[in-house]
């Protein structure tokens, strides 16, 4: 089992189509000094990766559409190559832009 097993799921008020190219982009990951290889694309279900870098493992990102908006499931599993640093990890910046997403459709709360 490997050290590092992060599992998020967030509700977004979007389509698949507005959120995707956002949350499915590898470079996403640079800001945590992983490199994410793309494993298997799954068109508008998500992407899966290897990963490398910071840690060596998987990720993937499942789209799944749902009452009027998308549930973005993410999975990280990986070991680090080395002692854990105090970086922030990619979760913080997918949240970040599905928060931003659902705010831009809602009139009642800002980004």
């Amino acid at each position: 089992m490997p050290l590092l097993d992060v599992v998020d799921q967030t509700f977004v008020v979007a389509s698949v189509s507005e959120l995707r190219p956002q949350v499915c982009d590898a470079r996403m990951w640079e800001s945590a000094g992983i490199v994410a290889t793309v494993r298997e694309d799954r068109g508008p279900l998500g992407v899966r990766w290897d990963v490398t870098g910071e840690v060596r493992g998987t990720s993937e990102i499942w789209l799944e559409q749902a009452h009027g908006g998308v549930v973005v499931h993410l999975f990280l599993q990986a070991d680090p190559v080395r002692a854990v640093s105090s970086r922030v990890w990619p979760p913080c910046r997918i949240i970040s832009c599905c928060e931003t997403l659902a705010c831009a459709r809602s009139p009642s709360r800002t980004p």
